[in-house]
């Protein structure tokens, strides 16, 4: 079965899914597509990647002559997504599964402005209560609110310099 699958379409299948990891955290920041599908790529992109690196390895061993220097292309091309999304997944494994953080879960702010920019199918911007608070301290025990002992305004003026740089949407301001 393995001599079937061409070497050299395992090599391209490669090449286009690497190239579609970085085109949808582009497309995603654009507002081009939902993170959610952008996560979705992702995913099939793992998967389809993962078949495409077996193939390759189970085929490099059985290699007709001048299949090599594909198969191992595609191994690499492969094999550095894979191991940057494993990775990923094993740090992310080390903290809570949560949305929401806050520096005052005794009080948290509440998200007037954010909750009508909302669509139907987006998390709540509720804060949801103690358990979170609980996951959050056990995950991020350092977080603390940062008091500043400058004039309030001062401190909006350069909050409002450092938002307008990083190209950010204020969706209210109070």
């Amino acid at each position: 079965m393995l001599s079937k699958i061409p070497a050299n379409k395992l090599k391209w299948l490669a090449v286009i899914l690497i190239a579609l990891y970085p085109l949808a955290i582009v497309a995603a920041r654009l507002d081009v597509m939902h993170f959610r599908n952008s996560f979705l790529i992702f995913i099939i992109c793992a998967l389809i990647g993962f078949v495409v690196l077996v193939l390759s390895i189970f085929k490099l061993s059985k290699a007709q002559e001048g299949e090599s220097a594909s198969l191992l292309i595609a191994i690499v091309l492969t094999a550095i997504p894979l191991g940057l999304l494993g990775s990923n997944i094993v740090k992310a494994r080390t903290l809570p599964f949560i949305h929401d953080i806050t520096t005052d879960i005794q009080n948290p702010p509440q998200f007037i402005a954010a909750a009508t920019d909302r669509s139907a199918d987006d998390h709540s911007v509720e804060y949801e209560g103690n358990v979170i608070a609980q996951l959050q301290v056990a995950g991020y025990p350092n977080l603390t609110t940062l008091e500043l002992n400058q004039p309030v305004d001062k401190v909006v003026s350069q909050a409002q310099a450092v938002v307008q740089a990083m190209g950010w949407e204020v969706l209210a301001s109070n």
